[in-house]
Formats: C-alpha cells, structure tokens, sequence
C-alpha cells in the first residue's frame, strides 16, 4: 500500500541526494520525518534508515525526533527497524540525560524478550554506552553477554568480549557497590 505516492524506494533513494547535497534536507526534511508516521511499513523502515545515516553525522539535529523514535520502538516488530532505533538512542542519550532514563524500560523489556542476538547486541550496546550510572540493567547486561561469550560462534564471542570490554569502567563501579552492601 503505498500512501501519497511514496514508496520505499524513493525515500531511500532520497538519502544519496541529501549526502551530496545537505542544503537540499532543510526544506525536505518534514516530509521525510512524515514518512516515519507512514501507513506502509516499508516507507518507515526506508525513512528509519535514512535518518538514522544523516544522524551518524550530527546526531543532536535529530533529537527533536525522539518522541517519534520512542514511539516506534515501543510499538514495531520489525528488528531491522528496532536495531536501527537502538543505534540513534545510543547516539542521542550523550546529549540529553532525560532520554536515558525514559529508554530504560523498554530496552530492558527487549533484554529480556528478544531472541534475535543481533538486537539483543544493540540494546546491550546501548544501555552500555547512554547509561552508565544504572547498576542493575548493567548486571542485566553483562550476565546477557555471557550468551555471547559461551556461544560456539567466533564472531559471538568476539562482540561478548568487545562489549564487556567497553563496559569494564561500569563493572568496576557495580562490584564495587554490591560489596559495600
């Protein structure tokens, strides 16, 4: 079903056009922020993934989209589009504390539900990297990647290791706060 004559296509089409001319995605820029709203969710995952490439140049012009993100994310099934949401939450957090906390709850429903590694792997990623200060999701976290860790793929094992690697700062704090208690 296509709404307003847009298809996937051209939305993703559009991204190449706005890469080699960035003044061009001031005035195109509510339309393809309408199209994440858009009835076909091809169109959306197509807009999801456009925007989410602009931000990986200057995520902050993107914040004001976290409402919408954060509705996506709590309502899609698709684990491309979740996976490509979870990418901007954690490009976005560093900038704005608040969209930490909100994010915690439903990442951590993911954590918890997801069969998929791949998005099991950005939502560890995330809580890792947008929020440090929260011990129990960090334990969650690490006792997830022991799955990583203890799995016979290589490539597994490797982003088990990589992401206790990255949170090795946090799980210094953790140990050091159940031993006081």
């Amino acid at each position: 079903m296509r709404s307003e004559g847009y298809s996937s296509w051209s939305v993703l089409r559009n991204e190449c056009f706005y890469f080699q001319f960035p003044d061009a995605l001031r005035p195109a820029f509510q339309r393809l922020k309408d199209r994440l709203e858009d009835p076909d969710s091809g169109v959306q995952c197509a807009a999801v993934s456009v925007i989410c490439e602009l931000a990986r140049k200057n995520p902050k012009n993107y914040l004001s989209l976290a409402p919408t993100f954060f509705k996506l994310m709590t309502s899609s099934t698709n684990n491309w589009m979740l996976i490509k949401i979870i990418k901007l939450f954690g490009a976005l957090t560093p900038l704005e504390p608040r969209l930490s906390k909100k994010l915690m709850e439903p990442l951590i429903s993911l954590i918890h539900s997801t069969t998929a590694m791949s998005l099991l792997y950005e939502c560890i990623s995330t809580v890792i990297a947008g929020v440090p200060n929260h011990t129990a999701s960090i334990q969650l976290c690490v006792s997830k990647l022991r799955l990583y860790i203890e799995d016979a793929d290589q490539n597994l094992k490797y982003l088990g290791l990589l992401s206790l690697s990255d949170s090795r700062q946090w799980l210094a704090q953790a140990c050091l706060a159940s031993r006081s208690q």
